[in-house]
């Protein structure tokens, strides 16, 4: 029960605060994309929460916060600097608006973004749903094992993908340069972690450099 309060407490919070940032800094109710966008997020919130409400031990772990005691010294940096980079993101979009710093992307290319945030949403259920492991901080688990079949047969990070994918599309339905720019800052920083992220695995984790043997890719399918 106190799970579930604590939960429900997070979740209408972190929409409250949605609330606050884009249409309070954008300074309009009546910005349409800032809506469109709302509607997404809650979209994600409802897709990541489905398969944790199922599974109320990883619920537990991803409810604390990305930066815990006893973390690696360097997974803490790298960490650090993807939340600026993130709540930075969130920040300067609706800002951006306000101050009509953005260009007009064409409605073709809001339309992607629109599709890649869905797209992004799905993704990341299916992450939560295959992988019972995926707590917040980089750390070896008891009777953890190498998951390598869903979305893990694919690529080995997919929920760094999910995220990369969102923010892309997130900027694009706001048409924020803006946004592109701290999108392509923040998925270097995703990247860096997930070279510290495998050489940790590799050392601890049984079976796991077999599985990057038969997933060569980190992160985009057919690319990297």
């Amino acid at each position: 029960m106190k799970l579930l309060v604590k939960t429900t407490v997070g979740i209408i919070v972190n929409i409250a605060i949605m609330l606050a940032v884009i249409f309070g800094l954008s300074g309009s109710w009546e910005w349409q994309a800032g809506w469109i966008f709302f509607v997404l997020y809650i979209l994600m919130l409802t897709a990541t929460m489905i398969p944790l409400l199922q599974n109320k031990k990883l619920l537990k772990e991803r409810l604390k916060p990305l930066i815990q005691k006893g973390q690696n010294k360097i997974d803490k940096i790298i960490v650090s600097i993807f939340l600026l980079f993130m709540y930075g993101w969130f920040i300067i979009m609706p800002l951006e608006f306000r101050y009509q710093w953005n260009a007009a992307f064409p409605d073709w290319l809001v339309l992607i973004g629109i599709i890649g945030f869905l797209i992004a949403d799905i993704l990341l259920y299916f992450v939560f749903k295959q992988n019972s492991f995926l707590i917040a901080i980089v750390k070896k688990q008891k009777n953890q094992k190498v998951v390598s079949d869903g979305l893990y047969s694919v690529v080995r990070h997919p929920m760094y993908m999910a995220i990369v994918l969102l923010m892309l599309s997130g900027s694009l339905v706001l048409s924020s340069l803006s946004g592109l720019l701290v999108f392509l800052c923040a998925s270097i920083t995703l990247y860096i972690r997930i070279i510290f992220e495998e050489k940790l695995l590799e050392k601890e984790l049984t079976g796991y450099t077999d599985y990057k043997k038969k997933v060569t890719k980190r992160l985009i399918p057919f690319l990297i």
